[in-house]
């Protein structure tokens, strides 16, 4: 998988939230290995709905 930010190479991670309330202490997700960025489950699901809503407001 290749980086959205610097096409650097995204690599499979485990990552712990003490603070998330959904009950899920860790999750799994994906961390660029040149410029740190993070794509996790929750990341995904807003750029999503971010997405969707700019599509509904230019048409």
């Amino acid at each position: 998988m290749q980086c959205l930010r610097c096409r650097g190479l995204m690599v499979q991670d485990h990552f712990y939230d003490m603070l998330d309330d959904s009950g899920h202490l860790s999750f799994v997700g994906w961390r660029c290995v040149c410029c740190g960025n993070v794509l996790d489950p929750l990341i995904l699901k807003h750029q999503r709905g971010r997405r969707a809503l700019v599509l509904q407001l230019l048409h």
